[in-house]
């Protein structure tokens, strides 16, 4: 499986790099096999051990990963190991951002769009911890990574379609760290820090509840621009701070952020649930949070919502004066339309009948009208 002329698995030639994550680096593809098909293909960083039960877990994981089918889920294709011993998948070509470059650019989202990128990322989540069936046996899959660098949105004409990337990955990645760090250091924290769960960190065995604190976070950024600890505000972002603040340090509820008036107390309360430091007092389900979520943003639509960045509100009065002047006017068009027009005076050479008509009614008629 050589990469000496760009080629992955005797298969995919490398065509440019696409990006590069904390994990590894995606490149586009085109498939040798299959019609020069565009592909997605990300090279993982973490050099396999020359442990051929290690390879097989990958290849294992990564199949069972691409047996998850659903709309808001990138579908993985294929994955092998480099004869590096770098290890490999193949995933489908996407034209969009990810979640990270749009607030990188936008700052944060309007309260129905983070909504609905959210939902849609509930929705994945549901298909892969309620579970599906693999080789005749349920099973059930926790991303454990979730971060806006693995949600992908694209334009499908139809609105915005989110897909969640790397579903399962992180598991692979820590368990092929675990055999590369000395025994003493097995069992520390490996991941994103930024967005982990307080048991992740921990080292605890993590379950779906993982995975909707990570979402918390992201919602909580994508709504006010900023984390729920205010660790950017302090400029403290180093990875420890963050360990400690997932760990004690409880989140500023939402709407105290600055600008964030808007945001409805229910909306808020669902984020801050996300957001609880016990696994047990958030949602027991993506399928109940994206219920909450839906509620949430009906109410948060009774709310005048305030254009981002400022706390004014529609102005209403302005809104009726110029309704005001404008039915004035429609009436006083109708009323010229609606009233006959003025008929035109007679003269004596035009009409003189009617001319002399209207001069027998003055003191001194014309002396033309003697005649007739």
């Amino acid at each position: 499986m050589s990469t000496a002329q760009g080629i992955i698995g005797n298969r995919y030639r490398l065509e440019r790099s696409l990006g590069e994550g904390g994990m590894g680096q995606v490149f586009l593809a085109s498939d040798t096999l299959f019609h020069h098909k565009l592909v997605a293909l990300k090279l993982l960083k973490e050099r396999m051990a020359e442990n051929e039960g290690i390879r097989r877990r990958f290849d294992q994981e990564v199949r069972v990963c691409a047996a998850l089918s659903n709309i808001n889920i990138v579908q993985v294709t294929d994955c092998g190991v480099t004869e590096e011993g770098y290890p490999y998948y193949v995933m489908e070509y996407l034209d969009g951002r990810s979640l990270s470059s749009i607030l990188m650019e936008e700052g944060r989202l309007s309260p129905a769009r983070a909504v609905n990128i959210a939902i849609q990322i509930c929705n994945g989540l549901a298909a892969a911890h309620e579970g599906f069936e693999y080789q005749g046996r349920r099973v059930t899959i926790v991303h454990r990574d979730l971060k806006p660098e693995n949600i992908f949105i694209v334009d499908s004409g139809m609105g915005e379609l989110v897909k969640i990337l790397d579903f399962g990955i992180a598991k692979i990645c820590s368990e092929i760290q675990s055999t590369l760090i000395p025994t003493t250091q097995q069992g520390m924290f490996l991941g994103t820090a930024h967005y982990s769960s307080p048991e992740q960190i921990r080292v605890e065995p993590v379950g779906p509840a993982s995975d909707i604190y990570s979402l918390g976070m992201m919602l909580y950024e994508m709504l006010s621009g900023t984390d729920p600890f205010g660790l950017v505000a302090e400029g403290n972002t180093k990875m420890q701070a963050w360990l400690k603040a997932h760990l004690n340090r409880p989140p500023i509820p939402l709407r105290q952020q600055p600008d964030c008036e808007h945001i409805s107390p229910a909306l808020e309360a669902v984020v801050m649930r996300c957001l609880e430091k016990s696994p047990d007092r958030r949602f027991p389900s993506a399928v109940a949070l994206a219920a909450a979520l839906q509620t949430a943003i009906q109410e948060n639509r009774t709310v005048v919502t305030a254009p981002l960045g400022t706390t004014s509100g529609i102005p209403w009065g302005w809104v009726i004066a110029c309704l005001s002047v404008i039915l004035v006017a429609i009436g006083f068009v109708i009323w010229l339309l609606a009233t006959p027009s003025k008929k035109e005076e007679c003269t004596f050479e035009s009409d003189p009948n009617c001319y002399c008509e209207k001069q027998q009614k003055l003191p001194n008629p014309d002396s033309r009208c003697s005649a007739i």
